[in-house]
Parts: C-alpha cells; structure tokens; sequence
C-alpha cells in the first residue's frame, strides 16, 4: 500500500478509471486500491463526452489542485498514443515548467513506437520534450521499453513496473466440464490489432475446431462487424457473443473457462493475463509486446508467432486431444504469478515516488 505520507505528495493523471472500457483506465484502477490516499486528474472519459469540455474542465482542475495543494511533488502520467499524449504533454508543460513539479512518464500500449514514426517533425519533438523532460520513464514491460529506445532514445532513468490487479475475491477453479468442448474465453477490444477476426476466420476453416471448442468473448468496439461475421460465417454453434463484462458475471467467465485465447497484433503488458493467472487459467497468446515476459512456453501457456494461425490450430487441435496438459500447467501458474505480485510491485512503486521527493 502507497502510504498517506508519500500518496498526499502525488498527483496521478491520465483516463477516467471508474468503469473503464480501456486498458489504461483498468490499469489505473487496479493501481489506486493500493493508495492510501489517490489523487487524480482525468483527461479523458468516453467518447459520448464532448471531448474538448470535458479536458478543458480536467485543465482547469489540474491548475486548481496545484495553486491550492502546494503539497503535491510528483505528478504520475499515464500516457498511451495520439490524443491520450497531447492532453498529458500540455499538462505536463504547465507542471513542469510553470510550477516545477517532478514528472514520471509512466507509459501504456504496445503502439507508441509506430505513433513516433509516423509522427511529423513537430510531433516528434514533442515526444522527445515530455520524455527525456520528465524525471522517471516508467514501462510495464522490458520489449515496451526497448521498442520505444530504440526509435527514440531515453536519456532519463528508467524503471520496469508491471501492471497489478485487485486479486480476485474467489476462485473456485475449476468448474466440470459437461459439454466436453474445450472452453476458451477471449477477453479484449473487438478490432483487427486484436486479431479477433483471424482467430475466428481459423476456427471457420476447420470443422474440427468448431465441433470441439466453445469460444465465449467479451469487449466492445466493432461489434457490429463481429456479430455479422459470426452469423454470416456460420459460427454460432461454437462461439459466443457477451459484449463487454466485469463485476460477477468476469469472475464467473474466468472460473468456468479453460483456456484464455489472446491473439493480438500489438500489446505491451496485457492485464487479462495478469487476472487469467489469477484464476489459474491457462493463455495461449501471441509473442508480441511483453507477453513473453508473462507467460512461459508450455508452462503456464503457449505462445505463437503473431499472424501464424496455423501455429494456434495446432495448439488448439494438441490441447483438445490432450486436455489433461492444461492441468499441469495450472499448477506452475501460481510461481509464475509471484514474479508479478502486487505486493512486491507497489513497493516499487513506492521507492519511486520516494526518489522524487
């Protein structure tokens, strides 16, 4: 736990987290159980939210908070790609500039080194600015890190902090099996970076795989473009669409799942798998981003080559002939999971903030 003395001093920035739909606002949320005390500025809520009121009110309550809690050393940005970085960096000019604040650049998603080099002059100094400008540059994993060194070159400290989850309340691992379908869940963004609608054009071209699994998958974004494909493609029997979940009805999916599917193009530290891990679930993930930093090859999962779903059909086909591995498996997953334990993240964390203060 971040402790009331070091949390006051601290002012976190970056999306709305209660209820979030997105990957940075889960990981924010996950963090702030674990301050005694949280402050924080949201710079973005949703889309149904006029987005130049709604940052331009986060402006005025970021200048507010620093003119009247001349307690605050260190603001915390949690920063992603395109329009989540130009509202961070303006904040971050007046912080550091105006009011000489400690700046941690504490980054999110597997894309920002394509967004700097697909960036202009200008956009790409920016970057360069509010980076090698801040004090600390935060990464939830090594491959994120050097993806973005490589393209940019981080003259700051550095420090690896995975991301952490609220354990979950109960686990009941694991439910019987009565359809004797492999039951896989996928938990993310409905889009092509995702590689949700390879995933299912692979599982379309193989009879076996649509008489022997039972994909269940959650998340928002095309699900138009999904549901069509579904019906169209004939994939009814042997998968299902529940839109996006959490609360009970997440906890139940991860309980009475078997295997956690993530077929991603991009992704930096994927907190699916950090809660799949939770529930003793088994990934099979492609080897992107930091994901090979989380699971383990045939020890707490499998990973393929990304694209290569000839790679997954193999997989799938071995674990349904052989589902027994599975179990196995789920009996490595808890030492895997204490390399990422929250506790000992948190206090890293910690150690952060102290070095700035």
């Amino acid at each position: 736990m971040i402790s009331l003395e070091i949390a006051s001093k601290v002012l976190v920035i970056g999306p709305e987290y209660n209820n979030s739909k997105g990957g940075v606002g889960q990981a924010i949320a996950n963090f702030a159980f674990y301050y005694e005390d949280f402050r924080f500025v949201s710079t973005y809520k949703n889309k149904n939210v006029g987005l130049l009121t709604y940052f331009g009110v986060s402006l005025l309550r970021f200048v507010y908070i620093l003119i009247v809690n001349r307690n605050i050393k260190v603001l915390h940005f949690h920063v992603a790609s395109r329009g989540s970085f130009y509202r961070k960096f303006i904040l971050f000019l007046l912080g550091k500039y105006l009011w000489r604040k400690k700046v941690i650049f504490h980054l999110h998603g597997g894309g920002f080194a394509n967004f700097y080099n697909n960036g202009n002059f200008l956009q790409k100094e920016m970057i360069n600015v509010f980076i090698n400008n801040s004090n600390i540059f935060i990464s939830p994993s090594k491959a994120l890190y050097n993806q973005v060194h490589n393209v940019l070159r981080i003259k700051i400290n550095h420090s690896f902090l995975p991301n952490v989850i609220v354990p979950p309340k109960q686990v009941n691992k694991i439910q019987i099996n009565k359809s004797k379908k492999l039951r896989c869940l996928y938990l993310g963004a409905i889009n092509d970076n995702k590689g949700i609608f390879d995933l299912l054009k692979e599982i379309g071209k193989s009879d076996f795989l649509q008489n022997n699994i039972l994909l269940t998958i959650c998340g928002g974004g095309e699900v138009e473009r999904l549901k069509d494909y579904i019906f169209n493609e004939k994939l009814s029997n042997c998968t299902r669409f529940l839109g996006f979940v959490n609360g009970k009805l997440k906890e139940d999916l991860f309980n009475s799942n078997e295997l956690l599917i993530l077929p991603s193009y991009i992704e930096n530290f994927p907190i699916v798998i950090l809660e799949a891990f939770h529930y003793n679930l088994p990934v099979l993930a492609t080897k992107v981003g930091g994901i090979p930093e989380m699971v383990e090859n045939e020890v707490t999962g499998y990973l393929f080559d990304v694209g290569d779903f000839n790679q997954l059909n193999t997989v799938l086909c071995n674990i349904i002939n052989k589902p027994s591995q599975l179990s196995i498996m789920r009996g490595f997953i808890r030492d895997r999971l204490r390399k990422f334990g929250s506790e000992s993240v948190i206090e890293k964390l910690e150690l952060i903030y102290k070095s700035l203060l």
